[in-house]
């Protein structure tokens, strides 16, 4: 079995005639925020709501360890990789100070931060697979501790697509996930 989940994992780990080996894959799962949206199109926001997210915590609850938070979409596999780079830090206060300073507040003291009366609240979109909802839950967890409203929604595939790569975008965030394909020196 490629890509066992930590319960899969679980269940066989004690049988002795299993094996059960990890490695790292060319593949990694991500956030896409739409800039095209007005609560997005601010790159320090996007960065906020990336600092508020606990990634670790995804790691550990989501792939029971079996992953690392990415320093930036290209991996340790890619002959483009620095080394060098670090993951943007878990870092709620600094987020919520990035978004005060972006005018993100809570104007009127209802937990829900909002800017020219317009509250901070996005539908964050995947497809129906059981680590997508838990991702989908856990950002909802973090995003609402700096308070910003995110209401998963899911989509089978073939009703998602369209509206992430469709012209008009008809998307807020959706949860993707990327695998290499190509030779690495391309």
């Amino acid at each position: 079995v490629i890509d066992a989940s930590p319960s899969m994992i679980d269940q066989v780990g004690d049988r002795a005639d299993v094996v059960s080996t990890s490695y790292s894959a060319p593949e990694y799962a991500f956030i896409a925020w739409n800039s095209r949206r007005p609560e997005f199109a601010d790159p320090v926001v996007r960065r906020a709501l990336t600092m508020a997210i606990d990634r670790e915590t995804l790691v550990q609850a989501v792939l029971g360890g079996n992953g690392t938070v990415a320093p930036g979409p290209v991996g340790p596999w890619h002959w483009a990789y620095d080394p060098a780079w670090t993951p943007i830090p878990y870092a709620p206060e600094q987020a919520a100070a990035l978004l005060e300073g972006a005018g993100w507040t809570d104007s009127d003291g209802d937990g829900t931060i909002d800017r020219d009366g317009e509250p901070f609240s996005f539908e964050l979109l995947a497809t129906p697979r059981r680590d997508w909802a838990a991702i989908q839950t856990l950002v909802q967890a973090s995003l609402g501790q700096v308070g910003v409203e995110v209401e998963p929604v899911v989509r089978e595939q073939g009703a998602l697509i369209p509206l992430v790569i469709g012209a008009d975008r008809r998307f807020d965030a959706v949860i993707i996930g990327w695998a290499r394909d190509v030779p690495l020196n391309d």
